[in-house]
């Protein structure tokens, strides 16, 4: 189940086996707004299987009011933990300095690690995606986190502590597929796996399940996705919100980039867990 910036590598790297779609009828569920991705723009390899963001989760209590924006985290006098994700966190800065959160510009990824280092005196660890875990423990009181880990904090713990944001000026979204491998002895029973998953009612179950949002239409449009989770705007958000989004798009000319500036943050700050 490959993340969509790691799909770009496995297609570059022949990894993936093409996949013939009039053997997964059900792929007619997946809504249109997620099919041909920017990673994968006519479907040949890869089909949806979850989606959600990267955004912010709190302690509504600790923090003592509802939180909104990046600069409501940046500028927090508590404790702050970021996830440990180079393109999710320098492209968050991108955006907030104006600029793609996809560039190629070097000078321009510099600035968002500048940026990021210039807002961190909150930061308590930069940590991996453990988020949910260090919020429940009460660690720190706010943390970047995947919308799914946050929400099922929120459903385990049986209270009205915390909470979950995307915030107005926008963040990574990101789509987990199924993809079969180039080498996978069974291509016929994997596709029909596929099939199987893109079932309307299998696919509500799954998302039910993992408090992400689901690709799905039809799960949607025949009210089989948990109401609590469909109304909420954080897990579907609306087409104002969905327009601040942006997907990771990754080549051997970016990643570098990233890689460098990221890595030169993370030793300068020393927040390790």
């Amino acid at each position: 189940v490959p993340t969509d910036s790691t799909v770009y590598d496995m297609i570059a790297g022949n990894l993936l086996k093409p996949l013939d779609l009039s053997k997964t009828p059900n792929f007619a569920n997946v809504s249109p707004q997620l099919k041909k991705p920017p990673y994968d723009p006519t479907n040949q390899f890869t089909v949806p299987y979850q989606w959600g963001t990267i955004g912010i989760g709190y302690n509504k209590k600790k923090v003592g009011k509802t939180i909104t924006s990046w600069n409501d985290m940046f500028d927090y006098q508590g404790t702050v933990a970021w996830l440990d994700d180079e393109r999710a966190m320098l492209g968050i800065a991108l955006k907030l300095l104006g600029f793609d959160p996809n560039t190629t510009n070097a000078d321009e990824v510099a600035k968002a690690a500048d940026y990021l280092k210039t807002h961190a005196a909150n930061l308590k660890v930069i940590a991996p995606d453990d988020g949910q875990d260090r919020l429940a423990r009460g660690e720190e009181d706010m943390v970047v986190e995947y919308s799914g880990d946050i929400f099922h904090l929120i459903a385990d713990c049986k209270c009205d502590d915390f909470a979950y944001v995307i915030p107005q000026e926008g963040t990574r979204v990101w789509v987990d597929n199924m993809a079969i491998p180039a080498t996978a002895p069974h291509p016929d029973l994997a596709e029909a796996f596929i099939d199987y998953v893109l079932d309307s009612q299998v696919g509500a179950d799954i998302s039910n399940f993992t408090a992400y949002a689901s690709p799905n239409q039809a799960a949607i449009d025949d009210g089989l996705i948990q109401q609590s989770y469909l109304s909420n705007a954080s897990i579907y958000p609306n087409a104002t919100v969905t327009k601040s989004l942006f997907y990771v798009v990754s080549s051997p000319e970016i990643a570098p980039i990233f890689t460098k500036n990221w890595d030169a943050l993370k030793a300068t700050l020393q927040r390790n867990p």
